[in-house]
């Protein structure tokens, strides 16, 4: 049975499968769900993006204000289940093998 895959397990995506998974995320769902993730976790997110774009991802985290939590939880559950859809696609790897 897989282990229960959750939002900070996305640190361990290439820049490549975070590019296609950053794809399909609406950006002010990948906001809410980054406030006070881990440093490992952003560096992997801001490295899937273009310098740009992870340069207006940091200035909209700055700007957003407190997010309740459970519109943090739900944030990230969409971003997991977005995730995970495109494993079952083959489109990304999310680097489960052999847990």
């Amino acid at each position: 049975r897989q282990a229960m895959f959750t939002f900070e397990d996305l640190r361990r995506l290439d820049s490549k499968a975070m590019r296609e998974l950053l794809r399909e995320v609406p950006s002010e769902r990948l906001t809410a769900a980054l406030k006070g993730a881990s440093p490992e976790l952003l560096n992997a997110v801001f490295g899937g993006l273009s310098q740009r774009a992870a340069e207006l991802l940091k200035d909209d985290l700055e700007l957003l204000g407190k997010v309740k939590k459970s519109e943090l939880d739900q944030a990230r559950r969409e971003i997991v289940e977005i995730a995970l859809r495109l494993e079952s696609e083959g489109r990304i790897d999310l680097g489960r093998e052999g847990e």
